[in-house]
């Protein structure tokens, strides 16, 4: 695994954090969705489409 992967993978939040942070409960059914959480190019994908 590549720095920079690891470097995201520790300044990323956790689903946990996520969920908890009150100004994102109405996504919370879509946080719940495994796809998103894989760093792959579909999981980033639906993660930058859900922000907009």
């Amino acid at each position: 695994m590549s720095a920079a992967i690891r470097r995201l993978r520790a300044l990323a939040p956790s689903r946990e954090q996520l969920e908890a942070n009150p100004w994102l409960r109405r996504r919370a059914p879509y946080l719940a969705d495994p796809k998103l959480w894989h760093w792959s190019r579909r999981g980033v994908a639906l993660g930058v489409a859900m922000a907009s």
